[in-house]
């Protein structure tokens, strides 16, 4: 999926993957409210955008960018429904009441490819 980054950037050709011990992730039921709730602490991502462009006033940096990303902790609801398919009824999920904590600490920025300012700004 490309993102639009407001002020005519972009994310591009965007990969992204979410890695767990299975220990750190576990389930539970919520009668009440009807969902199944997923719990996750201390997991790990990677995200890959091929191809961005960031503009700063008269500077833009343009590149490829990728983040490795620790110490994630996610909770989220999730709802089992039914939707319609080519007249067919078929289940689907629907999520709910996320909440996504990122430590900011411990987040790698790699930038494989990019133009002077994408090479200057990576020095900070």
């Amino acid at each position: 999926m490309d993102v639009p980054i407001p002020g005519g950037g972009y994310l591009n050709n965007n990969n992204f993957s979410l890695f767990a011990n299975p220990s750190n992730v576990w389930f539970e039921t919520d009668p009440i409210k009807q969902v199944v709730r997923v719990h996750g602490k201390g997991l790990s991502a990677n995200y890959h955008s091929d191809d961005f462009r960031y503009k700063l006033g008269p500077v833009v940096a343009t590149g490829a960018v990728t983040a490795k990303l620790n110490k994630i902790d996610i909770e989220l609801d999730i709802t089992m429904v039914t939707q319609e398919c080519e007249g067919l009824k078929i289940p689907a999920f629907n999520s709910s009441d996320t909440t996504l904590n990122v430590n900011t600490d411990y987040i790698d920025l790699y930038f494989p490819r990019g133009n002077f300012w994408t090479h200057f700004g990576r020095q900070f």
